[in-house]
């Protein structure tokens, strides 16, 4: 018998969203359903993604994924950025180290006469997104 780290989002918050609403539009029900769940085999691959050569897509292109719907802020509030927090809990029996990785973390600096070929039209979308520092994440890491 043996026990492995379990993570649960317990809470979710923002000024002008309901908890109720945010939980729908993060989909955190089949997160946490998701996240009881012993890791497979693309999982750990991915888990250790620092010693394998594939690129970032192809380790993600077997996970599952979640879209969190953050709504649409109208141009006339500004540019003042919208802050969901989080709440996480271990709910296993050992403690759980955690990071949230984004799609270029991973990513080498390639020689300046490679050629990488044309991104998809989704990898064009996340770089735009990753380019203009539209998501700040904070922490990036933890332990519970």
């Amino acid at each position: 018998m043996g026990d492995y780290p379990l993570i649960r989002v317990t809470d979710v918050r923002n000024e002008q969203i309901s908890t109720a609403n945010l939980w729908e539009r993060f989909r955190l029900t089949n997160m946490n359903k998701e996240l009881t769940k012993p890791l497979n085999e693309y999982e750990m691959v991915f888990n250790n993604s620092e010693k394998s050569n594939m690129s970032i897509h192809d380790l993600q292109k077997n996970l599952t994924t979640f879209t969190w719907d953050f709504g649409k802020i109208p141009i006339k509030y500004g540019s003042k950025p919208r802050k969901v927090t989080l709440s996480l809990k271990n709910i296993g029996g050992v403690p759980s180290d955690w990071t949230f990785k984004m799609p270029n973390d991973n990513e080498i600096a390639m020689e300046p006469w490679a050629d990488p070929g044309e991104p998809t039209e989704d990898q064009a979308f996340e770089r735009h997104i990753l380019e203009k520092g539209i998501f700040h994440i904070e922490p990036k890491k933890g332990s519970l």
